[in-house]
């Protein structure tokens, strides 16, 4: 009798039954490498009977005699099926099952087990319940054991072949991913042509006849651009009356051709109650701003959308008004659904963290009243003192935890308050080391501690800064394997005290930095997981830090490498003494220092109270609200300093800066930008544009204290 084929040719179409409709039908080879097949069996001629019914060029039958030699194989190879004995010396075929299935690795092989002695029901129901597929009777149907045997190679070719669509589709994604990047690299090349030709433009002849051939030729040319971009674009005359609109604008204004709206006053194009905003938009880009704005328009059908509306000059005349204004809408609509739904939900994911919180805090209070009755009760019964102590300990660890959530939402919703005073920073670093000594000394660790030898001040909340510090002692001893060792160490740099944690504990992987401060933060790690947690402690002491005007890093050279966390916090400078008093060596006493401070911002409240405090400091002070302004009171009021708002309208802060400097007095003021913009790219801008000192606001008294009295001494001298 001959057996049904385990398989068929390369490219052969096929069904899951064979010819006869018996479910033994071939299996399709995807592909040329031979299936792996293990058999286990400590008869060597059961393993040769094995090989002969199972034999076929498209599986390689590997065979095992022994338990070991069986895991030695699934460890080198990968497997679509196991077929396995029952009764082995040294390890039965149910005690090698269940190990395979606490492997991740083999977990998902087929089992299918032989025997020819455990044949009760009792066995078999055992074999299923180690995982196999399929549990046969010695001696074994040939044709019975390669049709299922078939079926697991099909299925695991299948499975093969599933993956390595997988990985094609996914392949494809990528390249798709590739084009839309070089799509994008395109429009901003785009886009930096239109910018490079309008500055071309507002350089040509002043001839009025070579002035409108080179706007008709720029037309033609944005025109061109116009047509390509899914946002509405429209040309504007001086007027704002629409010269020409591509074909989204025809949606956007919900007109049959884009034809209609030429000649139209733009800003009658919108409704009511925009026009007016448009209008002072469209007079700003008349003086060459960019003006950005948002505006809701209403459809016919009532649906709302809403529009980021970008107004430019892209052609002055020569007495510098506009003659041609870029009107650009983008329907933003979509976007600001999703940023209001993720508002929504981060707003509902705090209510509930403070909710929770509160809500468990309760049960927490009658469990400690009863720990204190029982001390008091039975205060010498040692197993009992064992129990209240575990009660106790994992009582404060829980509210610890909830403290923490609560804090974290505080922080989030902006209600946390500061209790700040100044403070020195050993007095911080002791209440922390109190706060995490349990922590550390359960583990074993070693702590050294060194601080600068000359007391450091800070100005901050007590509590608050010994909850960071103790909080990243404890993550320290908690991510650091037994025996380890922490370091606590302070120095100063650029008017910051720097406070550093580092420990010799599991490290954290390069790819994990950027996400270690989330909230609910775990690092994917075995050995992480072990320590558990809610992963909240380095979010709350990053949002304390932030609060007291500091900043908190992390740094690791990756895995098995320990971490180091950096504080950066504000040093509080020696306050300026009014009743004179500073004596240098060689000099007399010099009294209260006073100057010329001139404070300009267009934010009325801002400039009135900024000033107010600097003349109860002590100082001359003049406040105007606009740069035109500020540059004719500075002319008559000379400062030594001015502390410049840069958004203003009309003359922003740097042309006010560039303007002072350009004095012949304007060489020596001291000039300090003020603004809510912070990165790196902002400092160069005022760097560039002739400021001394770029402050972010809220500013910091003490700085603005220390920069004027280094500003005095520089005028003595």
């Amino acid at each position: 009798m001959s057996l049904p084929p385990l398989r068929r040719e390369s490219g052969e179409e096929h069904s899951p039954s064979g010819p006869d409709g018996s479910g033994t039908g071939a299996i399709v080879r995807l592909h040329t490498d031979p299936i792996n097949i293990l058999i286990v069996d400590d008869e060597p001629r059961n393993l040769t009977v094995l090989e002969t019914i199972l034999d076929d060029p498209g599986c390689r039958l590997v065979r095992a005699e022994s338990a070991d030699q069986a895991l030695l194989a699934l460890v080198a190879k990968e497997f679509a099926l196991l077929i396995l004995d029952v009764r082995m010396p040294s390890m039965t075929g149910f005690e090698l099952a269940t190990l395979i299935r606490r492997r991740k690795k083999t977990e998902q092989v087929p089992i299918i087990f032989l025997t020819a002695y455990y044949n009760e029901d009792r066995h078999i129901l055992e074999g299923y319940g180690t995982g196999a597929v399929d549990y046969l009777h010695k001696p074994v149907d040939p044709i019975i054991l390669r049709s299922k045997v078939a079926v697991f190679v099909d299925l695991y070719r299948k499975s093969r072949a599933l993956e390595f669509a997988n990985r094609a589709l996914i392949a494809e994604v990528s390249e798709r991913r590739e084009a839309q990047e070089k799509l994008r690299e395109l429009n901003e090349t785009l886009e930096r042509r239109v910018e490079e030709r309008t500055a071309t433009l507002l350089e040509q002849s002043k001839l009025e006849q070579a002035q409108r051939e080179e706007l008709r030729a720029s037309e033609e040319f944005n025109r061109s651009l116009m047509e390509g971009t899914a946002d509405a674009v429209q040309i504007l005359d001086a007027e704002g009356r629409v010269l020409h609109a591509n074909g989204p604008s025809r949606v956007q204004m919900e007109v049959a051709e884009v034809a209609r709206l030429h000649g139209e006053d733009w800003c009658s194009l919108w409704p009511e109650e925009s026009r007016q905003d448009l209008r002072r938009a469209v007079q700003r880009a008349r003086g060459g701003e960019v003006v950005s704005l948002t505006s809701i328009r209403t459809g016919s059908n009532g649906t709302r959308t809403w529009w980021n509306v970008s107004l430019s000059a892209v052609r002055t005349s020569y007495e510098g008004h506009a003659l041609r204004l870029l009107a650009v809408s983008r329907d933003v609509t979509e976007a600001r659904e999703r940023e209001q739904a993720l508002r929504e939900s981060d707003r509902q994911k705090d209510n509930f963290i403070a909710t929770l919180a509160h809500e468990l805090r309760n049960p927490l209070a009658p469990i400690r009243n009863a720990l204190t009755l029982m001390r008091r009760l039975d205060p010498l019964n040692p197993q009992l003192s064992w129990g209240r102590d575990v009660i106790d300990r994992q009582v404060t660890q829980m509210t610890r935890l909830l403290e923490d959530l609560l804090d974290v939402s505080r922080i989030t919703r902006s209600k946390l308050t500061l209790q700040c005073e100044d403070i020195e920073l050993a007095t911080i670093v002791e209440q922390a080391i109190e706060i995490a000594r349990p922590a550390i000394d359960e583990a074993n660790h070693v702590l050294e501690v060194a601080l600068p030898e000359n007391p450091l001040t800070l100005y901050g909340d007590a509590t608050r800064l010994a909850q960071v510090v103790s909080n990243l002692l404890i993550n320290a001893a908690k991510y650091t394997p037994p025996s380890g060792k922490i370091s606590l160490t302070a120095r100063v740099a650029q008017g910051d005290v720097v406070l550093s944690v580092k420990d010799t504990g599991i490290g954290i992987a390069p790819e994990h930095l950027s996400r270690i401060f989330e909230m609910f933060s775990q690092i994917p790690s075995s050995k992480a997981r072990t320590h558990g947690g809610l992963g909240i402690g380095l979010a709350l002491a990053q949002g304390l830090t932030e609060l007291h005007g500091g900043s908190l890093s992390a740094q690791s050279e990756g895995l098995d490498r320990g971490s180091e966390f950096l504080v950066h916090l504000p040093l509080r400078q020696p306050a300026l003494s009014r009743e004179g008093a500073g004596v240098q060596a060689g000099s007399a006493p010099r009294a209260a220092v006073t100057c010329r401070v001139l404070v300009v911002d267009d934010l009325r409240d801002n400039a009135d109270s900024l000033g107010m405090v600097l003349q109860s400091m002590g100082h001359e002070v003049q406040v105007v609200y606009d740069g035109e302004q500020a540059l004719g009171v500075a002319e008559q009021f000379r400062p030594h300093a001015a502390l410049i708002d840069l958004g203003m309208p009309n003359v922003d802060g740097y042309e006010v800066c560039r303007r002072i400097r350009a004095r012949p007095w304007g060489a020596a003021v001291l000039l300090i930008a003020q603004t809510g913009w912070g990165q790196e790219f902002d400092r160069r801008r005022t760097a560039a544009a002739g400021f001394d000192h770029h402050l972010v606001k809220p500013l910091r008294w003490d700085v603005i204290e220390s920069l004027l009295l280094r500003a005095a001494g520089t005028r003595r001298e």
